[in-house]
């Protein structure tokens, strides 16, 4: 199998921790395991491919380079799971045979919606950036393929993986790719389910803290812009409250400055952290918070209920694949921040045994979630289609 990914092979990344996750759990199987990944396309001492503004490009670039790889190398393949958009060619013209496989880490149609939907609306809090780099963004999103581009892939596959329901419906329906898709959420790993079950702390001690926590970049399609006012409206009604915000990517300072004065004392910032040090940052946190406009699936929203927090957050596909098995109503309206403050509010006040059967419910909702599972599926399904795939082939081939 090969794995082409446009970005680095990093586990302290979103994205690409899935497709290593993924790729584990494939090789544990006995399954051979390549990549293409951005570091292949553009190597890091190639400094004239990596300079400030190349980077800008390496996607729109990145499909070129990994077609060329293909046509090279994709004969020594079976199977390749490239992200959607990373190879938005038939199979004639990458001369592949195998199965192709075009998987989603969130479907780009509707993160496009929201940004058009947020692009006449008040950017407060939000970070502009410099001209320059606003210019060179706006190019390289008129010369990357835009959504064509991830159509293209998705036509050319043979198989289209998807993170909920909800995504593989609007490709159904809305992009016409009937029988070929299968939802595939992400998970977590025995070893990571473990650890963030065992750092928690004792729940007298998580409901004495009062500490909600929320994990993700600090910008408006993460909610950014209705974070400090779900600090004001909580903390109006139960002033020991306190924020934990983890992987903000930006500092303590700036982010500060975003929240009322009365506020700023009980906001805590971890720009950024490695990824075993979740479930320690994780222990005394009560409940969980994740405002996101949009979301592929809410990887941070798992970890939370993984680590026993009572997790809250907007009505969107991702988290909603989740927080629908809750009993209570954990999903609000999205920008509905009264409404979340009230939810949110009503946890923190709960009785010891009250508490404990919502940390023992959010447990068993990422206990749905493990990768071993997920991965399995994913595989025979791959194995079944590919299997099918060759024996048309032969067919084909004999008459």
């Amino acid at each position: 199998m090969l794995m082409v990914l446009h970005m680095p092979w990093c586990r302290d990344l979103g994205a690409p921790r899935v497709a290593m996750e993924l790729a584990e759990r494939f090789e544990s199987r006995g399954v051979s395991v390549s990549r293409f990944d951005i570091q292949h396309a553009f190597p890091p001492d190639n400094l004239l491919l990596n300079n400030r503004i190349a980077r800008f490009f390496h996607w729109t670039l990145f499909a070129g380079k990994a077609f060329r790889f293909v046509r090279k190398a994709g004969e020594g393949f079976d199977i390749i799971v490239a992200e959607h958009g990373d190879l938005p060619f038939t199979k004639e013209q990458l001369r592949f045979n195998g199965l192709l496989v075009a998987r989603s880490n969130g479907l780009a149609h509707f993160y496009r919606a929201y940004e058009d939907a947020y692009a006449g609306q008040d950017c407060r809090n939000s970070r502009q950036g410099s001209l320059l780099g606003n210019l060179l963004r706006a190019l390289a999103r008129k010369t990357d393929g835009g959504l064509g581009r991830i159509n293209r892939s998705f036509e050319a596959a043979d198989r289209i993986l998807l993170l909920n329901l909800d995504e593989q419906a609007y490709v159904e329906s809305e992009l016409g790719f009937r029988g070929k898709c299968l939802t595939a959420p992400n998970g977590l790993d025995d070893d990571r389910l473990e650890a963030l079950r065992n750092a928690a702390s004792e729940p007298d001690i998580r409901l004495q803290c009062q500490e909600v926590a929320f994990i993700g970049y600090w910008c408006p399609r993460k909610g950014s812009d209705e974070l400090p006012h779900l600090a004001r409206k909580l903390r109006a009604v139960r002033p020991d409250v306190r924020f934990l915000l983890l992987g903000t990517g930006i500092g303590e300072a700036e982010i500060r400055a975003a929240f009322a004065p009365e506020d700023q004392g009980f906001i805590r910032v971890v720009p950024s952290f490695r990824s075993e040090e979740l479930p320690g940052l994780l222990a005394n946190a009560a409940v969980g918070v994740l405002p996101s406009h949009v979301e592929g699936f809410g990887l941070a929203v798992l970890e939370m209920l993984a680590a026993g927090l009572p997790t809250f957050a907007y009505d969107v596909p991702g988290p909603r694949a989740m927080l629908t098995y809750c009993r209570g109503d954990h999903l609000v309206p999205k920008g509905d921040v009264s409404r979340l403050a009230h939810a949110l509010e009503c946890t923190l006040r709960l009785e010891h045994a009250a508490y404990v059967e919502l940390q023992d419910e959010a447990r068993q909702i990422a206990e749905r979630f493990r990768w071993t599972e997920i991965a399995d599926r994913i595989l025979a399904d791959l194995t079944l289609a590919h299997s099918q795939l060759q024996t048309a082939r032969v067919a084909g081939d004999r008459t």
